[in-house]
């Protein structure tokens, strides 16, 4: 009992990392670090202005990731640009 009147009502929750889940294969993923971007994972980068802009030059589209609880992981995932030669 006395373990509950010790500890702060007000005091902030510890922040949980997210788990994240990309199902995306490691190998298909590019190296981001070839663009001047420190990835989290291979192919995965924080959302970052900086980042965002990097591969907005290198004309990439990215997808927000988030974790298996379904909260916004503040990472981004680069998807490929499909061309089609037709």
């Amino acid at each position: 009992m006395s373990d509950a009147l010790d500890k702060d009502p007000f005091a902030k929750p510890e922040l949980e990392q997210p788990d994240v889940q990309i199902d995306t294969p490691v190998n298909l993923r590019p190296d981001l670090s070839l663009f001047g971007i420190e990835e989290t994972d291979r192919g995965v980068c924080l959302d970052t202005f900086e980042n965002r802009q990097a591969l907005r030059r290198a004309k990439f589209n990215w997808l927000p990731v988030y974790a298996v609880n379904g909260k916004l992981s503040h990472s981004i995932v680069k998807i490929f640009n499909w061309v089609s030669n037709v």
